[in-house]
């Protein structure tokens, strides 16, 4: 009976918990396709996964939002057996994760970085997974200057009319998502490829406009991670607490005598 009453709540803040993941991706979307302006008159976009979008905003494919003499490329094909030292290299993983620790990271050779330039990091630019964790997008920061990427990463260096703060959570709209799985290839694994990202249609506000919605973003999906973080820790402690209760009935520290 105990144990069914801390089930019961572990299964109310898992369900808190998808709830928020539900809305996070809602208030992302909104924003990035609607704005913020509720009484913004709309235009159709033209495209069907896309819909309407504020009648101010260009709609541009990203292969015309990228610096110039830059390219959307991926990284290394075959980075060879990992090693201790060497060129640090972003995977799949590192973007499921966000974790970009370099300690943690694996390494090629300096020969076979070499050989990939396109993909070598700078710091700032965009990075967004396109094999098994499609569409994870991060900024690279600035302590990755000089590392490389895998074959499943694809580096993007937005121009001055795009945000990369903008970009990055345009990249996490149900929209978006919805036209990676129009473009996935392979039966092995899911991949997209560097031509559907280069041909994927962007939303692009003002600059200015971008900044707020960045900005207001950063804000309200703080405070939904807070409350998913809370909800985990509550799950933690109901969990501890029904291993507990379960050692302490079946080891005589609790008397169950007359309990039923």
């Amino acid at each position: 009976r105990e144990t069914a009453k801390i089930d019961a709540l572990v299964a109310e803040q898992r369900r808190l918990m998808a709830l928020l993941k539900e809305k996070r991706q809602a208030v992302i979307s909104h924003a990035v396709t609607q704005g913020l302006n509720p009484h913004a008159p709309l235009k159709p976009s033209g495209i069907e996964w896309l819909g309407n979008v504020p009648e101010h905003w260009e709609v541009i494919a990203l292969k015309r939002l990228i610096a110039k003499d830059t390219s959307i490329s991926y990284g290394i094909v075959q980075p060879g057996a990992p090693l201790g030292e060497g060129v640090p290299f972003v995977q799949t993983t590192n973007m499921t994760k966000g974790s970009f620790d370099l300690e943690y990271l694996q390494r090629t050779t300096i020969e076979i970085a070499a050989q990939f330039p396109r993909s070598r990091l700078t710091g700032g630019e965009v990075i967004l997974g396109i094999r098994a964790s499609i569409g994870a997008a991060h900024i690279v920061p600035k302590f990755l200057a000089g590392a490389n990427l895998s074959r499943g990463v694809a580096r993007i260096v937005p121009n001055q009319a795009i945000s990369s703060r903008y970009l990055v959570a345009y990249f996490a709209t149900e929209a978006v998502s919805q036209y990676w799985q129009l473009g996935k290839q392979g039966s092995t694994f899911n991949e997209v490829s560097i031509e559907t990202v280069r041909e994927l249609t962007v939303t692009v506000p003002p600059i200015d406009e971008q900044t707020e919605i960045a900005s207001f973003l950063e804000v309200e999906l703080s405070r939904f991670d807070t409350l998913t973080t809370e909800a985990q820790r509550a799950i933690d402690l109901l969990q501890e607490r029904r291993t507990a209760l379960i050692s302490a009935a079946v080891t005589g520290q609790i008397d169950v005598r007359g309990a039923l």
